[in-house]
């Protein structure tokens, strides 16, 4: 950690060094510093999408999944962006497998398979909608 520390410094506006530090605080079990860090990789470099992706993967491990999911949509939207859909996807599909009961990550889904023309797997989005929406009633009720 040291050494990263060190270099930012000298560099404190080097986001791939932020983001090695995030990963060695993660490993170290630092999760308050780590999320700091790759907040940090993310706000000075927000085009680097592996930072915006290591923030909301470290935020849904932690069971906070009201704050994960901006950051998958963030990255989802940006890979949707550069013509990488099927990328996008994958993203989204990743955090719906974590959090079945956030109706707007199903809908993103179903909005990038609808523009792909994959009407199948925009009525499995729409499932996912109909059952995190029934998922999220059915608690608020309690």
């Amino acid at each position: 950690l040291g050494l990263f520390e060190e270099i930012l410094q000298k560099d404190p506006k080097n986001a791939a060094v932020w983001s090695l530090l995030g990963r060695a605080h993660l490993r170290a079990k630092k999760i308050e510093k780590a999320e700091e860090a790759f907040r940090k990789a993310s706000e000075i470099d927000p085009t680097n999408v592996e930072n915006t992706l290591d923030l909301g993967r470290l935020c849904l491990n932690q069971g906070n999944e009201e704050k994960a999911f901006p950051e998958f949509k963030k990255a989802a939207d940006a890979f949707d962006k550069n013509k990488q859909a099927e990328r996008a996807v994958s993203v989204l599909k990743e955090f719906t497998e974590s959090c079945s009961s956030m109706p707007e990550a199903y809908a993103a889904l179903a909005g990038i398979y609808e523009r792909l023309g994959q009407s199948t797997h925009v009525a499995a989005a729409c499932d996912g909608i109909r059952s995190s929406a029934r998922t999220t009633s059915a608690a608020l009720a309690r």
